[in-house]
């Protein structure tokens, strides 16, 4: 899940299993495999670079954000055994 924020204002996540292309015309418009189109503010290199900061934390490599500002920390500055750490 990666979040991310509509033209309007406007902040929500979503899936980043189901996107299929990203294209910038020039918003970036987000297409899923549902058929669905999202337009964003944030550019086609924000929106990769925040699906592989989440695959990395899914695959338990790369970037982890603490709830308390959602500062990016390393995974070794989550204590072992406090999953209630991990935001996002």
């Amino acid at each position: 899940m990666i979040k991310v924020t509509r033209i309007n204002g406007g902040s929500f996540v979503i899936n980043s299993d189901l996107i299929e292309f990203i294209e910038e015309k020039p918003e970036t418009l987000i297409c899923l495999t549902t058929g669905k189109k999202i337009m964003v503010r944030e550019t086609i290199n924000e929106v990769v670079e925040r699906i592989a900061d989440f695959r990395g934390i899914t695959n338990g490599k790369g970037l982890a954000f603490q709830k308390k500002g959602m500062e990016k920390s390393t995974r070794a500055d989550i204590s072992p055994g406090n999953d209630d750490q991990m935001y996002d």
